[in-house]
């Protein structure tokens, strides 16, 4: 099992560095088990956003542009990682809270590093929400961003 210890640092710096930090709540009405990480890998986008303008492909994997803006409203999930252009964070486990998901994370980026925790559902039609806090009921949608989203043949 590893380690939750967490070094505390500036939270400013980690979610003013990407608002998709406070990112991701109810995979199913019956929260009966967490979602497989597997269903969450990608890249992710504010719905909002074009993902042509945030991501690229390369070698068959999307990845950050190198131009983009770190407060881009975006993140990729890959094994067991949530990355954002500034900021890498370890999954520590993701557990039931109410009818949505809490993620919990243990981040890394240029100045510091922190544990953060992210409330997120996933809905019937692919997107993500992503709620700010217990008090947010509509939360922020996110699209998930394909290579054929992003003008080239997909890669399934």
């Amino acid at each position: 099992m590893m380690s939750t210890k967490k070094k505390r640092g500036s939270g400013a710096i980690l979610l003013g560095s990407s608002a998709a930090l406070a990112l991701l709540g109810a995979y199913r009405p019956a929260l009966s088990a967490p979602p497989q990480l597997s269903a969450l890998h990608g890249a992710w986008l504010q719905q909002s956003s074009n993902c042509a303008d945030v991501y690229t492909t390369s070698r068959q994997t999307v990845t950050f542009k190198k131009s983009v803006n770190e407060f881009v409203p975006g993140f990729i999930i890959s094994k067991n990682q949530l990355m954002t252009p500034v900021n890498t964070c370890r999954i520590a486990r993701i557990v039931p809270s109410g009818k949505r998901w809490m993620m919990k994370l243990d981040c890394t980026g240029s100045v510091s590093t922190m544990g953060a925790s992210v409330q997120f559902s996933l809905t019937g039609d692919g997107t993500l929400l992503r709620y700010l806090n217990d008090q947010d009921t509509t939360g922020s949608r996110y699209q998930r961003c394909t290579a054929g989203r992003l003008g080239a043949a997909p890669t399934e």
